[in-house]
């Protein structure tokens, strides 16, 4: 009996002097933080590799409006990742919508900071991680960016079941507007855009141009138009362009135009409908396509 007490004294001390290794990931990488609020939505800002829900609907209306306690220098909201000046810190986290929506976002930049270079409008300014079950509606707009969109300005990550109703444009020189993203080289599915789109040189339902990636299960309705006095200007109901990559179980029945009003004899406006998106699966630039 005390032969056994010894042994069982010897295991206890022994665990009590030897550290516990824990396997895995910690609690902390593991940790979703709820967003309800505004305050909460621009905290990300804090820490762009977490994980968030989206709780309920967050009303930007009054707060982004002219005055309002979020409006940046008369310009409204300051996207996530903006640092002050516009710019891209990406995102690299995961933003889960929950099926919820951003109602009343107002992004419409007449005044540029001090320190800025590119222009980055949307709810994120650059997405390296995961958006997804997320919602812009119908009483936001997102204006005069470089790169203008909805939900991301630069997506190079993942953008899942999402949609945007926000009305977008652009009248910057080289301006990239889309529903989902301005500018992608990343994977978005499950996605739509209702909104009309516009900039002055690319302009797509879902992205104005693509360098790469896939678009899966995507469809517009808006109206989309480029109109450009210098660029070659590209409009297209999923992407304005693209370098490379698939479209695939995608459809358009927006109207599309994309109209030059002063150009040189080198210059010529593309649009592109449902057959843009059959040959973007062999890599097919736009402007081998269909001229207008």
């Amino acid at each position: 009996m005390k032969k056994a007490l010894s042994i069982v004294l010897s295991i206890i001390l022994l665990l009590s002097v030897v550290p516990v290794v824990t396997i895995g990931v910690s609690a902390a990488e593991d940790e979703v933080l709820e967003i309800r609020t505004i305050a909460d939505l621009y905290s990300i800002n804090n820490n762009m590799s977490g994980n968030y829900r989206l709780m309920n609907d967050i009303d930007m209306t009054e707060d982004t409006a002219v005055g309002g306690d979020w409006d940046f220098m008369g310009n409204g909201w300051e996207p996530l990742g903006s640092d002050g000046i516009y710019g891209n810190i990406p995102f690299m986290g995961t933003f889960d919508g929950n099926g919820h929506k951003i109602i009343g976002m107002r992004i419409n930049r007449n005044t540029t900071p001090s320190g800025a270079g590119t222009i980055y409008l949307g709810l994120f300014a650059k997405n390296e991680g995961t958006i997804q079950n997320l919602g812009i509606d119908e009483t936001s707009i997102v204006a005069e960016g470089d790169y203008s969109s909805g939900i991301c300005a630069f997506n190079s990550g993942t953008v899942l079941n999402c949609y945007n109703k926000a009305a977008v444009s652009s009248s910057t020189y080289y301006s990239y507007s889309g529903g989902i993203c301005g500018y992608n080289s990343g994977n978005i599915s499950n996605c739509y855009n209702e909104a009309d789109i516009s900039a002055k040189y690319y302009s797509g339902g879902i992205c104005g141009y693509s360098k790469s990636g896939e678009f899966k299960n995507c469809y517009n309705t808006g109206i989309i138009a480029t109109d450009s006095h210098m660029n070659t200007p590209y409009s297209g109901g999923i992407c304005g362009s693209t370098e490379s990559g698939n479209i695939i179980d995608c459809y358009n029945i927006g109207d599309i135009t994309s109209t030059i009003e002063y150009s040189k004899s080198s210059t010529t406006a593309y649009s592109s409908d449902m057959t843009f998106i059959s040959y973007c699966m062999l890599g097919v630039s736009v402007d081998q396509i269909k001229a207008v």
